[in-house]
């Protein structure tokens, strides 16, 4: 089993960075969208422009892998900017065409592992894959406190919180000895 590897913020910063201008944009824009998600590789594939509710600041997720995949999530600061700027762009090529806008898909392309490499080993940071950025959006979230069974339920886990815990335990065991530093009773 691979060891868990998770992005520091400023390693996904410079890996975006590094990708702004490679392929339209495309690769920076697709990583930030499954570190700003937590979707799944398969997941963010099918994301279409119909999935996004920006009057209610809410992104529907498609799941597949279990029966609480399906998910509707309220979009953080970082993803609601990523996502209104694509569509901003988006909205000009297709004009007024609502209906094509609504059925285009949201990441245009289907994996990012190949530029992530390439990036990584250009900026000599440990390498990052599709599936780091999903840890990312977990360990961000944990880190920020927000309850367990929230992020469970925003990264389409159906046991509540009982895998999120065992995957991420490391984590929050250094998260918790800084909480416990600076607390004063």
């Amino acid at each position: 089993m691979r060891k868990l590897t998770v992005p520091t913020k400023s390693e996904l910063k410079a890996v975006v960075e590094h990708l702004k201008d490679y392929w339209g944009g495309h690769y920076a824009f697709s990583i930030q969208l499954l570190a700003y998600s937590g979707c799944r590789i398969g997941e963010a594939r099918v994301l279409k422009w119909q999935h996004v509710n920006f009057e209610d600041n809410k992104l529907e997720i498609p799941g597949f892998k279990t029966r609480s995949s399906n998910r509707v999530i309220h979009m953080s600061k970082s993803l609601r900017t990523l996502l209104e700027d694509a569509a901003k762009k988006i909205s000009k090529v297709t004009k007024a065409d609502q209906s094509s806008f609504l059925n285009e898909r949201i990441m245009p392309i289907d994996c990012c592992n190949k530029q992530l490499t390439r990036a990584c080993s250009k900026l000599g940071i440990e390498r990052i894959t599709n599936h780091d950025l999903r840890h990312y959006f977990g360990t961000s979230c944990l880190e920020a406190d927000i309850p367990v069974s929230t992020v469970a339920a925003w990264m389409g886990h159906s046991d509540g919180g009982a895998l999120l815990l065992k995957t991420y335990a490391h984590l929050r065991d250094r998260h918790s000895a800084h909480k416990a530093a600076s607390l004063e009773l």
